[in-house]
């Protein structure tokens, strides 16, 4: 039972976060993440008829090498035109690394108006070259990831403590399966 209710650590904290009467929107910053931002859209806002209108759909191009820049694709509800400067939007990512992406996501939504960005990834792993250039970043104000492989704690980062919780499941998942092909 202890396992159970450790499995859904994301859907604590938006309710967490939802209780400061803030409204949040989730962000995909590429089309990687596209998929995983509109499950957890989904989910958290179950109860609206159309839960789209909660998250942005970003893209990114790269100008050159080391270069590249955010856009709104075109049919996404929240745009440049509509940013709620008092809701807290959250950028939903596997892995977290030096930042670079998402920072230049948080920094279009502030340049727009929006006051607090997040990211909430389920992995931080961040290389000892790129802990400096994470540690540098302007415009996110969280960072948020499971507590899988803990890092610097200088980059100031907050965990959630549900790997474990998670990795019991899924063996526990692989158990039964074996037991049934016995």
């Amino acid at each position: 039972e202890e396992v159970k209710a450790n499995l859904r650590p994301y859907q604590e904290l938006f309710t967490k976060v939802q209780s400061e009467d803030k409204k949040v929107y989730f962000v995909s910053v590429d089309d990687g993440t596209e998929p995983r931002v509109c499950n957890f859209t989904e989910r958290a806002y179950r109860d609206l008829d159309d839960p789209y209108v909660m998250m942005a759909y970003l893209g990114k191009d790269r100008e050159g090498y080391s270069s590249s820049f955010a856009f709104f694709k075109s049919f996404s509800r929240i745009n440049e035109k509509n940013i709620d400067s008092e809701g807290i939007y959250v950028l939903i990512d596997d892995i977290f690394a030096s930042g670079g992406t998402t920072d230049k996501v948080a920094s279009r939504l502030k340049e727009l108006g929006a006051k607090r960005v997040e990211v909430w990834v389920s992995h931080i792993a961040t290389s000892p070259e790129q802990v400096q250039k994470a540690k540098e970043l302007t415009s996110i104000d969280r960072v948020v990831g499971l507590a899988t492989v803990h890092q610097d704690p200088s980059l100031g980062v907050v965990y959630l403590e549900a790997a474990p919780h998670l990795l019991a499941a899924e063996l526990y998942k692989e158990h039964q399966t074996f037991l049934s092909n016995r």
